[in-house]
């Protein structure tokens, strides 16, 4: 699959699930994968915030 043709099926999330859960086996792949995001000369300016309960 091209670049083109992943940037043409991607989606947003257009409403919230508040009983979603994400397993932690899925929050260990994303906050290995966040730390692999390129910045602009390597500066890494974000933060990422995982919540696992709420407020």
């Amino acid at each position: 699959m091209s670049f083109l043709e992943k940037m043409k099926s991607r989606y947003t999330v257009k409403k919230y699930n508040p009983q979603g859960i994400i397993s932690e086996e899925k929050i260990q792949q994303l906050k290995e994968i966040l730390q692999l995001s390129p910045s602009s000369i390597n500066s890494q300016p974000w933060n990422f915030v995982f919540v696992k309960q709420p407020f």
